[in-house]
Protein backbone atom coordinates (compact mmCIF):
# COMPACT_ATOMS: atom_id res chain seq x y z
CA UNK A 1 0.00 0.00 0.00
CA UNK A 2 2.86 2.52 0.99
CA UNK A 3 6.16 2.10 -0.70
CA UNK A 4 9.32 1.37 1.48
CA UNK A 5 10.68 5.01 1.12
CA UNK A 6 8.65 8.20 1.34
CA UNK A 7 10.71 9.58 -1.15
CA UNK A 8 9.23 6.70 -3.23
CA UNK A 9 5.95 8.91 -3.32
CA UNK A 10 4.66 9.97 -6.52
CA UNK A 11 2.36 12.16 -4.54
CA UNK A 12 3.30 13.31 -0.94
CA UNK A 13 0.09 14.51 1.09
CA UNK A 14 -0.07 17.16 3.31
CA UNK A 15 -2.25 15.72 5.79
CA UNK A 16 -0.52 14.21 9.12
CA UNK A 17 -3.33 12.35 9.37
CA UNK A 18 -2.32 10.80 6.13
CA UNK A 19 1.35 9.80 7.43
CA UNK A 20 0.29 8.72 11.09
CA UNK A 21 -2.53 5.95 9.43
CA UNK A 22 0.87 5.25 7.51
CA UNK A 23 3.12 4.74 10.45
CA UNK A 24 0.36 2.88 12.41
CA UNK A 25 -0.32 0.49 8.96
CA UNK A 26 3.47 -0.45 8.94
CA UNK A 27 3.73 -0.76 12.47
CA UNK A 28 0.78 -2.79 12.45
CA UNK A 29 2.52 -4.98 9.48
CA UNK A 30 5.46 -5.24 12.01
CA UNK A 31 3.43 -7.28 14.88
CA UNK A 32 2.12 -9.28 12.48
CA UNK A 33 5.01 -10.80 11.31
CA UNK A 34 6.35 -10.56 15.03
CA UNK A 35 3.52 -12.89 15.67
CA UNK A 36 4.70 -15.28 12.78
CA UNK A 37 7.98 -15.30 14.29
CA UNK A 38 9.09 -13.50 10.75
CA UNK A 39 11.76 -10.79 12.76
CA UNK A 40 13.21 -10.13 9.64
CA UNK A 41 10.16 -8.46 8.17
CA UNK A 42 9.12 -7.55 11.35
CA UNK A 43 12.21 -5.48 11.51
CA UNK A 44 11.88 -3.79 8.10
CA UNK A 45 8.01 -3.05 8.67
CA UNK A 46 9.03 -1.20 12.22
CA UNK A 47 12.14 0.45 10.14
CA UNK A 48 9.50 1.64 7.23
CA UNK A 49 7.03 3.14 10.02
CA UNK A 50 10.09 5.16 11.48
CA UNK A 51 10.84 6.62 8.33
CA UNK A 52 7.12 7.38 7.79
CA UNK A 53 7.05 8.35 11.31
CA UNK A 54 10.29 11.06 10.52
CA UNK A 55 8.09 12.79 8.56
CA UNK A 56 5.54 13.61 10.21
CA UNK A 57 7.30 15.96 12.52
CA UNK A 58 7.71 18.21 9.28
CA UNK A 59 4.11 18.70 9.31
CA UNK A 60 2.58 22.04 10.32
CA UNK A 61 -0.41 20.52 11.96
CA UNK A 62 2.38 19.30 15.01
CA UNK A 63 1.05 21.03 18.18
CA UNK A 64 2.18 19.47 21.76
CA UNK A 65 -0.26 16.70 22.06
CA UNK A 66 0.11 15.23 18.44
CA UNK A 67 4.41 15.64 19.44
CA UNK A 68 3.93 14.12 22.66
CA UNK A 69 1.53 10.91 20.67
CA UNK A 70 4.43 11.17 18.14
CA UNK A 71 7.13 10.66 20.58
CA UNK A 72 5.63 7.78 22.28
CA UNK A 73 4.71 5.68 19.03
CA UNK A 74 8.60 5.90 18.14
CA UNK A 75 8.84 4.81 21.44
CA UNK A 76 6.77 1.25 20.81
CA UNK A 77 8.28 0.82 17.03
CA UNK A 78 11.70 1.38 18.75
CA UNK A 79 10.64 -1.46 21.74
CA UNK A 80 9.16 -4.06 18.81
CA UNK A 81 12.41 -3.95 16.69
CA UNK A 82 14.32 -4.14 19.91
CA UNK A 83 12.56 -7.58 20.26
CA UNK A 84 13.22 -8.42 16.66
CA UNK A 85 17.09 -7.57 17.12
CA UNK A 86 16.82 -9.82 20.10
CA UNK A 87 15.47 -12.40 18.27
CA UNK A 88 17.82 -12.01 15.76
CA UNK A 89 20.82 -12.07 17.20
CA UNK A 90 21.62 -8.52 17.05
CA UNK A 91 22.54 -7.95 20.96
CA UNK A 92 23.83 -4.60 20.33
CA UNK A 93 21.53 -3.41 18.42
CA UNK A 94 18.59 -4.63 20.68
CA UNK A 95 20.18 -2.53 23.47
CA UNK A 96 21.00 0.55 20.98
CA UNK A 97 16.89 0.60 19.90
CA UNK A 98 15.88 -0.20 23.58
CA UNK A 99 18.09 3.27 23.96
CA UNK A 100 16.17 5.05 21.58
CA UNK A 101 12.91 4.31 22.90
CA UNK A 102 14.12 5.29 26.64
CA UNK A 103 15.11 8.39 24.91
CA UNK A 104 11.72 8.93 23.17
CA UNK A 105 9.94 8.08 26.78
CA UNK A 106 11.08 7.59 30.07
CA UNK A 107 8.52 5.69 31.45
CA UNK A 108 8.67 2.99 29.05
CA UNK A 109 8.31 -0.34 31.45
CA UNK A 110 8.74 -2.86 27.99
CA UNK A 111 11.88 -0.72 26.44
CA UNK A 112 13.52 -1.43 30.19
CA UNK A 113 12.32 -4.79 30.32
CA UNK A 114 13.91 -5.27 26.62
CA UNK A 115 17.35 -3.45 27.40
CA UNK A 116 17.36 -5.70 30.73
CA UNK A 117 17.60 -9.04 28.22
CA UNK A 118 19.67 -7.70 25.98
CA UNK A 119 22.74 -6.40 28.96
CA UNK A 120 21.12 -10.21 30.25
CA UNK A 121 22.04 -11.99 26.79
CA UNK A 122 25.66 -9.61 26.31
CA UNK A 123 26.35 -11.18 30.33
CA UNK A 124 26.21 -7.79 32.04
CA UNK A 125 24.14 -8.93 34.79
CA UNK A 126 24.58 -5.89 36.91
CA UNK A 127 23.08 -3.61 34.07
CA UNK A 128 20.26 -6.40 33.63
CA UNK A 129 19.25 -6.05 36.87
CA UNK A 130 19.39 -2.31 36.99
CA UNK A 131 17.20 -2.27 33.86
CA UNK A 132 14.85 -4.78 35.54
CA UNK A 133 14.27 -2.93 38.28
CA UNK A 134 13.60 0.12 36.49
CA UNK A 135 10.53 -1.79 34.36
CA UNK A 136 9.36 -3.34 37.20
CA UNK A 137 8.60 0.07 39.24
CA UNK A 138 6.69 0.97 36.31
CA UNK A 139 4.54 -2.09 36.09
CA UNK A 140 4.80 -3.74 39.49
CA UNK A 141 2.75 -6.79 38.63
CA UNK A 142 4.03 -7.97 35.26
CA UNK A 143 5.34 -11.62 36.29
CA UNK A 144 7.71 -11.75 33.12
CA UNK A 145 9.44 -8.26 34.98
CA UNK A 146 9.91 -10.32 38.15
CA UNK A 147 10.92 -13.63 36.42
CA UNK A 148 13.74 -12.04 34.27
CA UNK A 149 14.89 -10.01 37.48
CA UNK A 150 14.77 -13.03 39.78
CA UNK A 151 16.90 -14.66 37.03
CA UNK A 152 19.48 -12.03 36.67
CA UNK A 153 19.91 -11.88 40.96
CA UNK A 154 20.37 -15.71 40.99
CA UNK A 155 23.09 -15.22 38.55
CA UNK A 156 24.96 -12.27 40.59
CA UNK A 157 24.44 -14.68 43.64
CA UNK A 158 26.38 -17.58 41.97
CA UNK A 159 28.61 -15.41 40.39
CA UNK A 160 29.27 -13.86 43.86
CA UNK A 161 29.49 -17.65 45.63
CA UNK A 162 32.11 -19.08 42.86
CA UNK A 163 34.16 -15.62 43.65
CA UNK A 164 34.07 -16.40 47.31
CA UNK A 165 35.19 -19.69 46.72
CA UNK A 166 37.86 -18.99 44.52
CA UNK A 167 39.13 -16.20 46.97
CA UNK A 168 38.88 -19.17 49.97
CA UNK A 169 41.04 -21.32 47.78
CA UNK A 170 43.52 -18.80 46.83
CA UNK A 171 43.81 -17.97 50.98
CA UNK A 172 44.16 -21.32 51.49
CA UNK A 173 46.75 -22.40 49.24
CA UNK A 174 48.62 -19.04 50.84
CA UNK A 175 48.34 -19.63 54.52
CA UNK A 176 49.79 -23.33 53.39
CA UNK A 177 52.53 -21.74 51.82
CA UNK A 178 53.48 -20.00 54.87
CA UNK A 179 53.30 -22.71 57.30
CA UNK A 180 55.38 -24.52 54.85
CA UNK A 181 57.69 -21.31 54.88
CA UNK A 182 57.60 -21.32 58.68
CA UNK A 183 58.62 -24.46 58.99
CA UNK A 184 61.62 -24.19 56.52
CA UNK A 185 62.56 -21.78 58.60
CA UNK A 186 63.30 -23.36 61.78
Amino acid sequence: MFPDWPTDLDDKPNELSWWISAVESAKAFGNDNFKKQDYKMALRKYRKALRYLDVCWEKEEIDEEKSSLLRKTKSIILTNSSACKLKLGDLNGALLDADFALREREGNAKAFFRQGQAFMALNDVDAAVESFKNALELEPNDGGIKKELAAAKKKIADRRDRERKAYSRMFQASAKSDANNDDDNC
